[in-house]
């Protein structure tokens, strides 16, 4: 079977339920239709309205689902979409089943596949909720959400105030009766009058709600109830879900206030600290005579001479924070051992792995020992630097060696001279070139 459209003769494939079970009767209250257009399944009422919608479908592990439909009940199904000048139509096939399957729309809207399993339940749809794929549409100023036909067992009371009108149209069955009652203000329940499942008793007044009914098994009496309310398990959810929030936020306001607490404490020793070593440091610079000594190094020298006191607290006593690299010379020297050694290549950071051209790595490489040479003059300019790497065929001159770090003796035989004994290292004296030209 298909559902969908003829587009030459207009024919239209689509699946209708009976009014009853157990009736005759061919046009029952519901269709199940194939929109092409939109590309999903409906499923209207007699008078037209839509109900239900299975939703477009979606891929989800390599298998399409209808949004609406369980997917449990959709496991065992592959769809079948075809779109010609001629048709537009839907069917299924079940590879997993070798015996037939099929659909069954109920005269209650409820459509089932051949092993049971819901495929929609539009008798579930009232006009006011849309879950389940159930579609919205202009409800009665008397009829609240909440509210639903439950069907019991038994004979509704004789009550005077209850009024009763009969309807013997034996093409109607259920699914047109709760349409009628549910659009009626004063109804509040219905049963069948046939046993067929067809003709209908209206009932009129106050809410029988609660009331208990009298038995007379094999009549099933229709009654408008409110539905029960399974919020509280929601509610819960919902409880928990902004306490737990709630909880996080505290939790998490008090570590940051603890962190940020301690990073002030931390901060605070690292002042003192910093203040001690300054002050020591100071001293030890005045009882050395090194502040002479840097002023005589300054005006005699091509480097400066910082005091280690001076650079402790520009560095915030060496803070991480404060770091910019890893120094200059350290990896200079690692490039040009390498460089010496034909091992270049061991300078590129292993994540690139083949996605660089190793020529131009070396001779970026190469620019960059002639950009550290240890006389200026060596030195190439910007407008060098950019003709040697734009132009591959530009004669490039050998490097000669980096500048390392130079004027120790001389700094050694001053401290000699002045009979200061003190232990000279990078940690404390440091010395930078200040021969300064435009590069």
């Amino acid at each position: 079977m298909k559902l969908g459209v003829n587009h030459k003769t207009g024919h239209n494939w689509s699946l209708v339920s009976l009014a009853s079970e157990n009736s005759p009767a061919p046009a029952g209250p519901f269709r199940l239709e194939w929109e092409p257009r939109e590309g999903e399944l409906i499923m209207r009422q007699r008078h037209g309205q839509v109900v239900w919608k299975s939703g477009k479908l979606s891929l989800r592990n390599n298998k399409r689902f209808f949004e609406n439909i369980p997917r449990k009940s959709q496991l065992i199904y592959n769809y079948t979409l075809v779109s010609t000048k001629d048709d537009d139509y839907f069917s299924f096939t079940t590879p997993q089943i070798k015996k037939p399957t099929n659909w069954k729309l109920f005269e209650s809207g409820q459509l089932v596949g051949s092993v049971g399993e819901d495929i929609a339940r539009a008798d579930q749809c009232y006009g006011y909720n849309n879950d389940g794929g159930c579609q919205k549409w202009k409800i009665p100023s008397c009829r609240h959400p909440g509210y639903v036909f439950n069907f019991l067992q038994g004979f509704p009371p004789q009550y005077g105030e209850n009024g009763r009108r009969d309807e013997l149209n034996t093409s109607y069955g259920i699914g047109d009766f709760q349409a009628i009652c549910w659009n009626n203000c004063s109804c509040i329940g219905f049963m069948s009058l046939f046993n067929d499942g067809t003709g209908c008793a209206y009932f009129s007044g106050k809410s029988l709600e609660g009331v208990p009914l009298n038995n007379n098994d094999g009549i099933k009496f229709y009654t408008l109830v409110k539905k029960p309310q399974h919020g509280g398990t929601k509610k819960k959810i919902w409880i928990s879900v902004v306490v737990a929030t709630a909880l996080l936020t505290i939790c998490s306001s008090i570590l940051y206030l603890a962190m940020n607490k301690r990073r002030h404490v931390l901060e605070e020793k690292r002042r003192k600290k910093m203040k001690t070593g300054i002050q020591d440091s100071t001293a030890f610079d005045e009882s050395s005579g090194i502040e002479d000594f840097e002023d005589d190094l300054n005006n005699r020298h091509d480097f400066k001479v910082f005091s280690y006191a001076s650079i402790m607290e520009a560095t915030c006593n060496f803070s991480s924070e404060n770091k910019l690299g890893q120094g200059g010379f350290g990896p200079v020297y690692k490039a040009w051992e390498l460089w010496n050694k034909g091992e270049s290549l061991k300078l590129m950071d292993p994540s690139l792995n083949d996605t660089f051209v190793f020529d131009e790595v070396k001779r970026c490489i190469h620019v960059g020992l002639l950009c550290v040479e240890h006389h200026a003059k060596d030195r190439p300019d910007m407008l060098d630097i950019i003709s040697i790497i734009t132009n591959k065929s530009a004669v490039v001159a050998m490097p000669r060696g980096p500048a390392f770090y130079v004027g120790r003796q001389t700094f050694e035989r001053k401290m000699s001279s002045k009979s200061v004994e003190f232990n000279i290292d990078s940690t404390k004296e440091i010395s930078t070139s200040t021969e300064v030209e435009a590069r």
